[in-house]
């Protein structure tokens, strides 16, 4: 995958055919998702919700290309992802997807901004330049006087800003954020998801997954899993 957008004119970024998920054991199959089909297009700003065990976290990994269907098709910016080595498969996280998780996953030991700069390490950015990148995306996030701050010197708010820079730095084509506010309080929750809607504003394509009707609210459409099956997929 050596260019940045596979096509386009196509304005799908996700698109799954019959997607279907089967944990294999010694003992038995246990199926998590059930022939699932999923369109997102470029400046979508979509939440998957479900209750435990419907398979949320499943899916997202799949859209995350950190697992792999057992039956159907994956297609991202048009990338037959079945079809991609391994090479490929990790420049697309790199390059194409920016995630954000619940639980941070900030480097303890690095500051702000050698965190938001893990990414650009990966695709071969100069010290220099990638410095500058981290710079401007954490004053981009809010953050402009916490560049040298570890994450145990920063609040909860304030490294979920970071994770958020670190995802924004090889300009995604898609931002990806598993219950981006499940560690915060109300008022933080807020503040992260304000930044959101404006990423949003601003093109950006987003898939939350969350169980809160509140952050879900602040989507344009919400897919609902249940028993891995998609049961309702609405716009707001």
């Amino acid at each position: 995958m050596n260019d940045r957008s596979a096509n386009p004119l196509d304005k799908r970024v996700v698109h799954l055919r019959n997607i279907t998920k089967i944990y294999r054991t010694d003992a038995l199959d246990v199926p998590v998702l059930h022939a699932i089909d999923l369109t997102v297009e470029r400046n979508e700003y979509a939440a998957i919700m479900g209750p435990s065990g419907s398979g949320k976290s499943t899916l997202m990994n799949i859209l995350g290309v950190l697992d792999s269907p057992t039956h159907g098709e994956y297609f991202f910016e048009g990338w037959n992802i079945a079809h991609r080595d391994d090479f490929s498969l990790s420049r697309i996280r790199n390059d194409r997807i920016g995630f954000v998780f619940q639980n941070f996953s900030l480097l303890p030991r690095m500051t702000a901004c050698e965190n938001v700069q893990v990414p650009l390490i990966y695709a071969g950015v100069p010290v220099r330049e990638r410095r500058r990148r981290a710079e401007a995306m954490l004053a981009r996030v809010g953050l402009a006087d916490r560049y040298r701050h570890r994450p145990g010197e920063l609040s909860g708010g304030q490294k979920q800003r970071v994770a958020l820079a670190r995802a924004l730095i090889n300009g995604p084509s898609m931002i990806l954020a598993d219950e981006p506010t499940g560690n915060l309080d109300s008022q933080t929750s807020c503040e992260i998801m304000k930044l959101f809607d404006s990423l949003h504003a601003d093109g950006q394509t987003i898939i939350l997954v969350t169980h809160e009707d509140e952050i879900a609210a602040h989507a344009r459409r919400t897919i609902v899993l249940r028993d891995g099956r998609i049961i309702d997929d609405r716009l707001r």
